[in-house]
């Protein structure tokens, strides 16, 4: 198992102390949360919908370009508000890139009794939060014998969110310097 797919499965564990929620959101295309707490927020860049088709994490998460017409129930800018400053892992550094993309995860979902996976997102209508260079440090592997050798590496990583574009919830997030 690679271990950014690892991750995703421990995330909500291992990312709550690395990872902190993030901190205003700028002026974009959509309106801003009225919420006073939103000035805690990372300014964000809203790019729309994407153009082309691409994946993150080896092909566990493909984002296609949505349906014409397709119409989010909730502007980019408070769906950013509610998954950051609700439950979701977001990053810390900076502000994301956010995109609104068809998602499926071909990684992620309920085992089928064929050993296949019933995908957690479908070409859902999604918002893409994505962070660039966001430190993590490995929280899987053997574990450390040698003390003297120096705290654990840190490494430069990719945060992705993927927020429900209808409700702001988050449904699943990749951390890691492979996604």
């Amino acid at each position: 198992m690679p271990a950014s797919r690892f991750l995703v499965a421990i995330c909500t564990l291992a990312l709550a102390g690395s990872l902190s929620s993030c901190a205003s959101v700028a002026a974009g295309t959509s309106s801003l949360p009225t919420d006073e707490a939103a000035d805690r927020l990372a300014p964000a860049n809203y790019l729309g919908p994407v153009k082309e088709s691409s994946s993150f994490d080896g092909g566990a998460i493909m984002l296609e370009v949505p349906d014409v017409g397709a119409t989010p129930k909730m502007e980019w800018a408070d769906a950013y508000a509610k998954a950051c400053l609700g439950n979701g892992i977001c990053g810390a550094a900076s502000g994301p890139t956010i995109s609104l993309a068809s998602v499926t995860t071909r990684a992620a979902g309920t085992a089928r009794t064929d050993n296949s996976i019933d995908p957690l997102l479908d070409k859902a209508l999604t918002y893409v939060f994505v962070w660039r260079n966001e430190p993590c440090s490995p929280t899987g592997g053997p574990p450390i014998t040698d003390r003297t050798a120096g705290p654990p590496r840190v490494y430069a990583c990719t945060v992705v969110n993927l927020v429900d574009a209808n409700t702001g919830q988050s449904n699943y997030v990749a951390e890691g310097p492979g996604v």
